[in-house]
């Protein structure tokens, strides 16, 4: 089978294209601050609350203009129930990653640990 090279310049530089393994990729280093805290519950106003220093009100506002992505996907819902792992991006302030969700406390409470990229 003849390859074809559809992709010759990137703006003014010329590039050239080859196939790799999967596996070859090389992996960036994530570099998180890592924050413990606590929430009442797992939902995305909460933890953007926590991760940011914000009030849950000020995050469900910025959760309604349409300024908060979760998992690279505009999310709307401040009431979205978030599992591990969670990647959440809120525009003019950052984004962070919902690592760990630990056990209860006694007051109900659940232990998180959230990962800030770049602080």
């Amino acid at each position: 089978m003849e390859q074809k090279d559809y992709l010759i310049k990137a703006g003014r530089v010329g590039i050239t294209v080859s196939e790799i393994i999967l596996d070859e990729i090389p992996t960036m280093p994530e570099d998180l601050s890592i924050k413990t805290d606590t929430v009442a519950s797992l939902r995305l106003d909460a933890v953007l609350s926590a991760a940011f220093g914000l009030s849950r009100s000020k995050a469900a506002e910025l959760i309604a203009a349409g300024r908060v992505s979760l998992d690279h996907l505009p999310c709307e819902q401040p009431a979205k129930e978030l599992a591990e792992g969670a990647l959440l991006s809120v525009r003019g302030f950052g984004r962070a990653k919902l690592l760990d969700i630990g056990n209860v406390s006694r007051k109900g409470r659940v232990f998180v640990r959230i990962g800030l990229f770049g602080r």
